[in-house]
């Protein structure tokens, strides 16, 4: 993966919970001219566990016939069972795709060293694709302990770890401790571009950055250049956009509400999950009007 802004895609959906496929190539050509570094699809923000499976394939073929060679594109796999996940990663090795990013099983938990290093180490089996190790215990219910993802690297099952953790002591312990068996680790969660770039993470995975690329792109520019002037007022719109658009575990409703404004899909959520609420809506209009990047 190169260093730098990988974006997971949000996915636009049309009001049968299927996929907006104009709305998500719009979408795809928008963050490509944007400036980023690869795209992440079918993945959290994606909501790649929570749609019908064919459409699940069909965001990833489409994604795969949009964006080409252009950029790197990763998908997400997140299954209950390491089977589950096999069959996942032997579609995507079937439609041409190269990089996959695999999370914990879960409704079942795991927790033992024993149960993550046979999940990982099955599926890196399964595939000659590029299989990037996906740390989010929110969503999982089980942490990766720190010294299974450096195993795993060790072991030369992946070079890319992408943590969600939440733990900034954890990440850092990662991000040093992981140069030394060849580990480039990515941030999910709110980014300290400053404080990225000081101790060596590869980047970072924004979903906010779905709104506004440009502003992303051009942050881990100035962090790793060293342009402070920039860098804090680049930083500044960064916290201005996590604030209005994440909201505690509701990374998602505000970021689907922000692209509708901007002209991509109509805003549809997929159930359980809800619309960002009416404040929170007048709060992302004041957001996007004091923007330069719509559409």
């Amino acid at each position: 993966m190169p260093p730098g802004i990988i974006v997971p895609v949000i996915t636009p959906l049309l009001p049968d919970y299927t996929l907006d496929e104009d709305a998500f190539r719009r979408q795809l050509r928008r963050l490509i001219t944007g400036g980023v570094d690869a795209l992440f699809v079918g993945g959290t923000s994606g909501v790649g566990p929570l749609i019908p499976d064919k459409e699940w394939q069909r965001t990833v073929e489409t994604a795969i016939d949009e964006t080409g060679d252009s950029l790197p594109l990763l998908v997400g796999v997140a299954e209950t069972s390491t089977p589950r996940a096999i069959d996942r990663i032997h579609l995507l090795e079937s439609v041409g795709c190269r990089h996959y990013v695999l999370t914990p099983t879960f409704y079942i938990g795991i927790s033992t060293q024993t149960e993550f290093l046979s999940h990982y180490g099955r599926c890196a089996e399964a595939s000659g694709m590029n299989m990037v190790i996906y740390n989010i215990p929110a969503c999982t219910g089980s942490g990766i302990p720190l010294e299974t993802i450096l195993e795993m690297a060790q072991r030369g099952w992946s070079t890319t770890c992408k943590d969600s953790s939440g733990d900034k002591s954890f990440f850092e312990s990662l991000c040093r401790q992981g140069r030394d068996v060849g580990l480039s680790v990515y941030q999910g969660l709110r980014p300290d571009f400053e404080w990225l770039a000081s101790i060596g993470a590869a980047g970072s995975v924004p979903v906010p950055a779905n709104v506004e690329p440009e502003t992303f792109a051009a942050a881990w520019k100035a962090a790793i250049g060293g342009e402070r002037d920039s860098l804090e007022r680049l930083q500044k719109r960064v916290d201005l956009l996590w604030e209005s658009l994440v909201e505690g575990y509701d990374f998602l409703s505000g970021n689907v509400y922000a692209l509708a404004k901007l002209g991509i899909g109509d805003g549809t959520i997929i159930p359980p999950l809800q619309p960002a609420n009416t404040s929170r809506q007048r709060a992302i209009d004041s957001l996007l009007a004091g923007s330069s990047n719509r559409g």
